[in-house]
């Protein structure tokens, strides 16, 4: 990753923005690795795919998981989404 820019809570309390995000420049590369799924714990699960987290100022990639569908929801992965001061992580979430 390169330029990684942290701005502090303070600054976001400022901005308007409710919440600390770490923000970077550039967002991180996508990992090119291949992904082996281990098996289908049962027919209720789904697999969702890995989530960029932030420790310490910089961002990270978990691994993916199989989780318990949720009946009548659907899942939206998570996403990089552009703001004022560089790209944060939106998590996925159930909608």
């Amino acid at each position: 990753m390169k330029s990684i820019v942290v701005l502090s809570c303070l600054i976001m309390l400022f901005s308007g923005v409710s919440g600390c995000k770490t923000v970077v420049t550039e967002r991180p590369a996508e990992a090119t690795v291949t992904v082996v799924r281990p098996p289908q714990p049962g027919p209720a699960y789904i697999w969702v795919d890995g989530e960029w987290y932030s420790r310490g100022g910089k961002y990270y990639r978990s691994q993916g998981r199989w989780v318990i569908a949720k009946r009548g929801r659907a899942w939206s992965s998570g996403h990089w989404q552009k703001g004022n001061h560089g790209w944060y992580w939106v998590p996925g979430h159930w909608r």
